[in-house]
């Protein structure tokens, strides 16, 4: 059986001397706040177990920040918040949620942020406010980035592998001899860029780039005739919305043009007239990558800047197929 960490081995692994180890997880006065959590977080990693008299190191506090209105896209959120708190537990941590609204004028930094000791590490999903993420920042506090939409690569971040997914998409279409592609999603958004950057990338990679493939913000945006044969949609919900467009036009799917999603997030409420080829998403292994990445810099507060990219998987169903023969690809 290992041997136990000592205090002097904690002391001896942080370069500092064992009396301001001690103060530390005593929870004393003479040591700063960010040795404290280096010294807290070394204990855990370690399985450092408290001598006669000196307290253990408390459970470690998360605090989850996420945008009011990503809890309404249940289809997502429900299953990365199950990642998250499947993973919380398995690092002695706890996980408290704080909602917040980029539309209200005024800001104001949550108490619990402030409080001392009160948080020791943030994660920020997907589109929360980026005054509290600046908020986090300028206190000091350890923060992961989750799937978020602006691009800031100061921080770390788990996000979804979409250059490599969007890739998948084409070598499959291009493989059924589809040569004219488009896309449909707004390029404002950080991620719909990705997957749209994924999508030039992924052409010039089978060889069929001539220029730019032409881009739309929404279906209503398409053109009434010479739609490419192979339509990449940012996501799921515009697939869904591309193939109603579409078929609303008298515009065949897959026959005339293929539609295909990302994310694999329709259910049954939202059912596709036609089984939608997309990428499927493990959100949950989003959120368990998030805990971690977030604990890894609790160790390692000093270490390089972490980005996860967590894979995806080509869920092929029938909105797409080769082009008709006798149209161009």
């Amino acid at each position: 059986m290992a041997k136990k960490a000592s205090m002097q081995r904690i002391a001896d692994e942080l370069g500092l001397a064992r009396s301001a180890v001690s103060r530390a997880l005593a929870g004393k006065k003479g040591v700063s706040e960010a040795t404290r959590r280096r010294v807290q977080a070394t204990a855990r990693r370690l399985g450092y177990d408290a001598e006669a008299g000196t307290p253990s190191p408390k459970p470690v506090q998360i605090l989850l920040l996420v945008e009011e209105r990503t809890t309404r896209e249940k289809h997502f959120w429900s299953h990365v918040l199950n990642g998250l708190v499947t993973e919380v537990p398995l690092h002695h941590g706890y996980l408290s949620i704080i909602l917040t609204d980029a539309h209200q004028a005024d800001f104001k930094v949550p108490p619990l942020l402030e409080k001392a000791g009160g948080v020791d590490g943030v994660i920020a999903m997907h589109a929360t406010d980026i005054r509290a993420v600046s908020a986090v920042k300028r206190l000091g506090l350890p923060i992961v980035l989750l799937d978020y939409v602006e691009d800031l690569p100061d921080y770390d971040t788990v996000i979804i592998d979409d250059l490599r997914g969007i890739k998948q998409l084409v070598t499959e279409l291009a493989g059924l001899g589809h040569r004219r592609f488009g896309y449909i999603g707004d390029l404002e958004n950080s991620s719909f860029r990705s997957r749209y950057e994924g999508l030039l990338a992924a052409m010039a990679q089978n060889g069929i780039l001539d220029g730019s493939p032409p881009q739309w913000r929404v279906p209503e945006d398409l053109p009434d005739r010479d739609i490419p044969t192979a339509l990449i949609c940012c996501n799921d919900d515009w697939a869904l919305e591309t193939v109603d467009y579409l078929l609303a036009k008298g515009v065949k799917v897959p026959e005339e043009v293929s539609v295909t999603g990302f994310d694999d997030s329709i259910t049954e409420e939202r059912r596709c007239r036609i089984p939608l080829t997309t990428l499927r998403v493990d959100r949950e292994e989003l959120g368990r990558w998030a805990v971690r990445t977030l604990f890894q810099r609790l160790w390692n507060p000093d270490g390089p800047r972490v980005q996860v990219a967590v894979g995806v998987e080509l869920v092929k169903r029938a909105s797409h197929a080769g082009p008709t023969p006798g149209t161009p690809g």
